[in-house]
């Protein structure tokens, strides 16, 4: 009989003791930050000067389990809609063009897209989690900016460096 319960016994507690691995969402919040962007350019911002496009880098982590939320912040002299905008890419994936007076041709959700002459301007774009997934899974975020090339007039002086400013934040759930 004390055979019996110690065996039941020892068969309970190894049933009970077995480990559980529960995943865990955790938020992830990343932002990178280029300030006096236009001075940084290969060729400067100014009239009639083909503006090169440039690059804000977040090292970000893999893992998505959710969709993100990527929030940016620009300010600049932009206030002309057809010649002081921005194209904005993440990655590959075509995110509009933005401060160009139409927020129907972007992803973005500023509900007049309407650029301010060095104020600052934020908006927000939902990225899909099949989209998050690939865009982290090297652990880097890439958004590229796209002035409009050689009809570009985002002149410089027309803001103090200071007031040149792109910033993102990504946003997103990540499993533990």
């Amino acid at each position: 009989m004390f055979r019996i319960c110690a065996s039941l016994l020892l068969a309970l507690c190894l049933t009970a003791c077995e480990e559980t691995v529960v995943e865990s969402l955790v938020p992830f919040e990343a932002t990178g930050t280029i300030v006096a962007w236009c001075s940084l350019q290969p060729s400067p911002c100014l009239d009639g000067v083909d503006a090169a496009p440039f690059v804000l880098a977040i090292p970000v982590r893999p893992g998505v389990a959710s969709e993100g939320t990527l929030t940016l912040t620009v300010s600049g002299d932009l206030d002309d809609p057809v010649r002081e905008t921005l194209r904005v890419r993440l990655e590959g994936v075509d995110l509009g063009v933005i401060v160009n007076n139409d927020p129907s041709d972007d992803a973005f959700d500023h509900p007049t897209d309407m650029g301010v002459d060095c104020e600052t301007i934020t908006m927000t774009a939902e990225i899909s989690v099949v989209d998050l997934v690939s865009i982290v899974a090297d652990g880097l975020l890439e958004l590229t900016f796209s002035p409009p090339g050689s009809e570009s007039d985002i002149d410089l002086p027309g803001c103090a460096d200071s007031d040149e400013i792109v910033s993102a934040t990504i946003e997103y759930l990540w499993t533990v």
